[in-house]
């Protein structure tokens, strides 16, 4: 998986990570240097919440994943919010 910029607008980027080697898995990133969800505005959570929408909505339509765990820390000054797909072969190795 390469890796790279699927979308941008003012706000936030989503993007594919290619440290991270799982297609599906990717991650919308703010702008902003904010470490918590509370910190935007509600038209700017609006905006996330229908990019993380858009993305896992296209993820199941491409047959990539039927499901996905979204994962959000505080501990960085760069809110990002990872779109992490499950696979059948996770249930196997990790349980």
């Amino acid at each position: 998986m390469p890796g790279g910029i699927i979308y941008e607008d003012d706000a936030f980027v989503l993007a594919s990570e290619p440290e991270i080697p799982l297609v599906g898995f990717l991650v919308v990133m703010a702008k902003k240097h904010v470490n918590s969800i509370v910190e935007f505005t509600r038209e700017e959570r609006c905006n996330m919440v229908d990019i993380i929408s858009k993305a896992v909505f296209i993820l199941k339509e491409l047959k990539i994943t039927n499901e996905v765990t979204l994962i959000q820390e505080e501990r960085s000054k760069n809110f990002h919010i990872w779109i992490f797909p499950h696979y059948d072969w996770m249930n196997q190795k990790f349980g």
